[in-house]
């Protein structure tokens, strides 16, 4: 069995009084655009658990919808049933208590990695073979538009020393907020093919796959941050564990989908 096939369709993974934990495949918005928008996680989720709609959250349209993955990115998703769980997961996030972790299967580009438009001069260990990495490492930047219709981003480097000039904070999106990515982990998967275990606590559009793209390793799949194509037709993204603290029991809360390392 290949263990990048994934589910055809979204489904509870675990669940409490005050929350869900929803699996969410590829090629599924987890919020609506707009409000006629039906095709989503969040509108699965309502329609079992009607009062996740209910919950008010920094966008009326997202109800209780915690953190968001990316259209094309399947894996876990957080969604609160309760206004107390959400407000109080809220406020981790902000502490950096609540921890997404990914896994993606990559492949290398140091061989070939000549400059692309719109990055700065990638982190140093780009120059290094993997086997001389040292874990973990964070990857950090601010992020801007990028392309047409800004489709993408772009890293946008921050100098803690230094505010930002006028245009480049007015480039930055999110205010020039710093986002990181921490690598765990990398394993090879052969025919130059790596599995990197990578962690983050406050997400950004495309984080994981721009920084990983930006180190010299696009994920496969990956058309629109240079990732190859590869045997099946989608992301080698997932998110595969999510951990907070419990704000009843407050004791730390851990849940998991099974991890390719487990399969």
């Amino acid at each position: 069995m290949n263990p990048w096939i994934q589910e055809g369709e979204p489904r509870i993974v675990y669940e409490e009084e005050a929350f869900l934990v929803v699996y969410k495949p590829s090629r599924l918005h987890t919020v609506p655009l707009d409000r006629e928008e039906q095709n989503t996680l969040l509108a699965w989720c309502a329609r079992r658990y009607p009062e996740v709609l209910e919950i008010k959250g920094k966008k009326p349209i997202e109800g209780g919808v915690l953190h968001r993955l990316d259209y094309e990115t399947q894996g876990l998703v957080l969604v609160a049933r309760t206004q107390a769980f959400y407000d109080a997961l809220q406020q981790q996030q902000e502490e950096g208590l609540f921890i997404k972790d990914y896994e993606a299967l990559c492949a290398s580009l140091r061989e070939n990695n000549p400059p692309v438009a719109g990055y700065p001069p990638a982190p140093p260990e780009s120059k290094r073979k993997v086997e001389e990495w040292t874990f973990p490492f964070v990857i950090q930047s601010a992020f801007r538009a990028y392309g047409p219709g800004r489709k993408e981003v772009r890293p946008l480097l921050t100098q803690k020393a230094q505010p930002f000039s006028s245009l480049r904070r007015s480039a930055a999106l999110d205010g020039g907020v710093p986002y990181e990515t921490e690598i765990l982990s990398v394993t090879s998967q052969g025919a130059d093919r790596f599995l990197f275990s990578v962690r983050i606590r406050r997400g950004f559009r495309h984080q994981i796959r721009v920084h990983l793209r930006w180190l010299g390793y696009p994920i496969l799949g990956d058309v629109l941050y240079g990732g190859a194509s590869w045997e099946e037709s989608i992301l080698a993204l997932r998110s595969w564990r999510i951990s907070f603290i419990h704000p009843q029991r407050g004791e730390p809360c851990c849940i998991n989908w099974p991890s390719q390392e487990n399969l």
